[in-house]
């Protein structure tokens, strides 16, 4: 932080606790694996949070339109209306999809998703800033 010649009274080190499994190493093929998800597409984590079904729904619509060949996963919680509307929605060919209800682990998604896009809460962005998930944040569903 010194070339950006801040003030010392302007700096304050902060940290976030995580547990073990952000670190450990996993075997991403065999998580893949048990998620069904193809070999060499590229993977993208759709969690909004209890509060933001209607924004889930949002963004899997604008994610009908992508044109290169990806594997979503939509993480709905204990929503099943938003996992039966996302069930209904017809996705192109070369776009797989697991939705899943409530999930006990969701360390090993983050660690084998390739972008994330959910809500801007503190813990989902430590959490995937540990796992180097690139994120894709939405601030508008408490709006």
């Amino acid at each position: 932080l010194e070339p950006a010649h801040l003030k010392d009274h302007l700096i304050a080190l902060n940290g976030f606790p995580i547990k073990k499994n952000y670190i450990e190493p996993i075997d991403i093929h065999n998580v893949k694996q048990e998620l069904a998800i193809p070999d060499g597409k590229k993977v993208i984590l759709v969690m909004m949070g209890a509060r933001s079904a209607h924004t889930m729904i949002a963004f899997a619509k604008q994610l009908l339109k992508v044109k290169h060949a990806c594997h979503i996963i939509f993480a709905c919680g204990k929503n099943k209306e938003v996992a039966d509307k996302l069930k209904q929605l017809k996705f192109q060919p070369h776009i797989s999809t697991t939705i899943l209800g409530y999930v006990d682990d969701i360390t090993k998604i983050y660690r084998i998703s390739d972008l994330y896009i959910g809500k801007a809460g503190t813990v989902s962005f430590c959490e995937n800033l540990y796992c180097n998930t690139p994120m894709i944040l939405d601030a508008t569903s408490s709006i």
